[in-house]
């Protein structure tokens, strides 16, 4: 294994470690909300795979293989990094509590990908954006920049709705979106100047697990302050119902005279006080 494909393993073997790793913790962890623990396993299913790539694509340098094998290889991997940016416009509408449907920001974002995919898929079959050299080595072409340009666009999008919604955001959200934005960005931006995906891969695994993390500490102090709410609750029925149930804490009705209402049987001042 030379010393490129190497580093390629122990950076793609990092990141997917850290995926799993999310992944676990967002299955089983019980504080998440139900929504937000689907979304997160999808996204760190992805990650998931996106490495296994990596890895795959690492370990194959040891033997040759066919052009074919490799582009398939690319394809997926640049696909499964791709599906991130979208994914955190919807999680920032959610947060928003905005709607999808109508939300001009996802539609560009999808617009986005819907085109990064096509170009992805004519990648394949021609030259112009990339090639294999006959020693194995991933070349970029003129056309490549052509790529980069809507995952980097709808990165900047996402930031410029983050900075839109920004008042709007609790304090906790603002965190996370600042540290999912920026480590992705960054990878991406040195990736458009100097091609490298391992830059690339643990830029948007730190950006996931960053997101993810703040995220459950939100919701896990929330759940803390719910439970301790709860017991507050339950302690002042408790002493309520204890006071009911004490004679000596019990409010006690007046006692009211009775008086009979007949002159004749009575007089006007018999009255008797129930017992």
């Amino acid at each position: 294994m030379n010393d490129f494909s190497l580093l390629d393993f122990f950076m793609a073997s990092v990141s997917f470690s850290l995926a799993v790793l999310g992944l676990v913790i967002a299955v089983i962890m019980p504080l998440i909300d139900r929504w937000s623990r689907r979304f997160f396993i999808i996204l760190f299913i992805d990650l998931v795979l996106c490495m296994t790539l990596f890895i795959v694509n690492a370990i194959i340098c040891l033997e040759p293989v066919t052009v074919n094998t490799q582009l398939i290889l690319w394809f997926f991997e640049s696909l499964f990094l791709s599906i991130p940016i979208p994914m955190f416009t919807i999680y920032l509408l959610h947060c928003c509590g905005e709607n999808m449907k109508g939300s001009t920001l996802l539609r560009s974002e999808i617009s986005l990908w819907i085109v990064y995919f096509i170009l992805l898929v004519f990648s394949q079959f021609t030259t112009n954006f990339f090639y294999i050299t006959p020693d194995e080595q991933f070349e970029t072409a003129p056309w490549y920049s052509l790529l980069i340009v809507p995952p980097f666009v709808g990165m900047v999008l996402n930031l410029a709705g983050v900075i839109r919604r920004w008042n709007g955001l609790s304090r906790y959200n603002q965190c996370a979106f600042f540290f999912f934005l920026l480590p992705f960005t960054t990878a991406l931006f040195i990736h458009v100047v100097v091609v490298n995906f391992q830059i690339l891969t643990i830029g948007i695994t730190i950006s996931v697990l960053s997101l993810f993390f703040v995220i459950l500490a939100n919701q896990s102090e929330e759940y803390m302050r719910q439970l301790q709410e709860n017991v507050r609750l339950q302690a002042s029925i408790l002493q309520l119902q204890m006071r009911h149930h004490n004679p000596l804490t019990r409010p006690r009705l007046p006692r009211i005279r009775i008086c009979h209402p007949s002159p004749r049987e009575r007089s006007p001042t018999d009255c008797s006080y129930p017992m």
